[in-house]
C-alpha cells in the first residue's frame, strides 16, 4: 500500500537523512504562537512563505500561498485559512530565487524513472510531454545522467539514495530552486511503500506513522480507497460550507475546473478540490461520489449549492 506523506514530513526525512539544516515548522490545530517562535526566532527574522500541507495540488493557483511575508502576516494568513477548513500548514523561510526545475522519481513493476525538465514552477504544463526521462532497472546500480548542467545530475543521483532507503514510490520536486549555488527543493509530493516500515529506524517511522487526527471522515475514506488501487482517488475539502463542489473526471480536467472556478472570482466559494482519474472500477467510483456526496451535504447554507460534474483531457 502507498502511503501519502505531507510536505513537512518528506522535507523532515530530507533534512535528518542528508543532515541539513532547514527553516521550516508545521503549524496545526494545537499549536501555539508564543512558544513556536521561541523556539524557532528565524520566524522573526527572516521573510516567510506559508501554505495548507494537506496534500493539496496548485495551492499557488487558489490563492492559498503567502510569499515574501513577515510573521504577523503569516498569523493573519494562518487565522484567514482556518476560517476556510484549513487546519494543516507549513511555514519556512523564503528565498529569492534563480531558476526552477521540474524533478520526479516514480517507481513501475520494472523500474525506477526519473522525470526532468529544465524549467519548474507553478507553469509548468504537461509535463509528460516535456520532462526527459531516464529508467533504472530494479535493483540495478546506474549513474543517472539527465541533464547538461552537472549540477543537476549529482543532485539526482543523491536524491535517488534518499528514495531508495526510504522505499518511495513516488516523489516529486516542484521547483527545485537554484538560489545563489545551492539547489533547494521548495515543493514535494511524496508516496512511500508503508509495508517498508519495519525497515525504517524508529525515529523515521515516528515521523510519518503519526496520523492527521483533524482529517475529515471523507478524506479519510477517499485515501484509503486511494491506496488500494492503481487508479487516482483526490479529495480534498477547502471550505464546507462553500456553495460550488467539483465531481470531475481526470487530473488535467479537475486543474481546468478549478482555474475556471477560481478566475471567474469564486474563490471563496470553492468547497473541494478532488479528481478521479486511471480507470477506477464502477465500485470505486460509487464509493468515491458517495463520500463527495455526504461531505457536500453535511451543512445547510443560505444559498444554493452547485456541483460540477465534468472531465476530459487538459
Amino acid at each position: 500500500m502507498h502511503l501519502k506523506l505531507s510536505e513537512y514530513q518528506t522535507k523532515l526525512l530530507y533534512s535528518l537523512f542528508f543532515k541539513k539544516k532547514s527553516n521550516f515548522v508545521e503549524i496545526n490545530s494545537t499549536t501555539n504562537f508564543e512558544e513556536l517562535v521561541i523556539k524557532n526566532p528565524w520566524l522573526l527574522s527572516n521573510k516567510l512563505v506559508c501554505k495548507p500541507d494537506q496534500f493539496i495540488k496548485r495551492r499557488g493557483k487558489l490563492g492559498l500561498v503567502i510569499l515574501d511575508a513577515v510573521w504577523d502576516d503569516v498569523i493573519n494568513k494562518i487565522n484567514e485559512l482556518r476560517l476556510r477548513g484549513f487546519h494543516t500548514f507549513i511555514v519556512e523561510q523564503f528565498f529569492k530565487i534563480d531558476h526552477e526545475y521540474y524533478i520526479c522519481i516514480q517507481s513501475h513493476d520494472n523500474y525506477d524513472e526519473i522525470l526532468f525538465f529544465k524549467d519548474g514552477g507553478v507553469d509548468i504544463g504537461d509535463v509528460d510531454k516535456k520532462a526527459s526521462r531516464f529508467r533504472i532497472k530494479i535493483d540495478e546500480i546506474s549513474e543517472i545522467t539527465i541533464s547538461d548542467d552537472n549540477r543537476i545530475n549529482i543532485f539526482i543521483n543523491t536524491l535517488y539514495k534518499f528514495y531508495k532507503y526510504f522505499y518511495f514510490t513516488y516523489l516529486e520536486i516542484n521547483p527545485l530552486c537554484l538560489v545563489g549555488n545551492s539547489l533547494i527543493p521548495v515543493d514535494f509530493a511524496a508516496k512511500v511503500d508503508n509495508t517498508s516500515f519495519y525497515l525504517w529506524d524508529k525515529s523515521f517511522r515516528d515521523i510519518v506513522e503519526r496520523n492527521n487526527k483533524d482529517q475529515t471522515l471523507e478524506e479519510k475514506n477517499i485515501e484509503e480507497l486511494d491506496s488500494k488501487t492503481g487508479a487516482s482517488l483526490k479529495f480534498k475539502l477547502i471550505n464546507p460550507k462553500g456553495s460550488i463542489w467539483t465531481l470531475i473526471a481526470g487530473g488535467g480536467a479537475s486543474v481546468v475546473y478549478t482555474d475556471a472556478i477560481v478566475n471567474s472570482g469564486y474563490l471563496n466559494e470553492l468547497a473541494n478540490y478532488g479528481e478521479y482519474s486511471g480507470n477506477p472500477t464502477s465500485d470505486y467510483v460509487e464509493l468515491y461520489i458517495s463520500n463527495v456526496l455526504q461531505a457536500m451535504f453535511r451543512y445547510t447554507i443560505d444559498k444554493p449549492k452547485i456541483l460540477f460534474i465534468g472531465g476530459g483531457i487538459a
